[in-house]
């Protein structure tokens, strides 16, 4: 199948969308870290308050 665009377009494109992508990862690193099992996949981190009832609460709200 021929695609209707030309060469040039898809380049640019493919150029938009990379570095859109490497944005998204950075500010990814930033909130999580990335699983070392699966490549592509992250974990969140959360700060860590405490322990108790209160402080995991807190923990709690800052997911939502």
């Amino acid at each position: 199948m021929k695609s209707s665009f030309d060469q040039q377009f898809i380049e640019q494109q493919k150029q938009s969308l990379l570095k859109e992508k490497q944005e998204l990862e950075q500010y990814l690193k930033k909130l999580s870290h990335e699983k070392p099992e699966i490549k592509g996949d992250y974990k969140a981190d959360y700060q860590e308050y405490g322990s108790d009832e209160e402080s995991n609460a807190q923990e709690y709200a800052q997911t939502e």
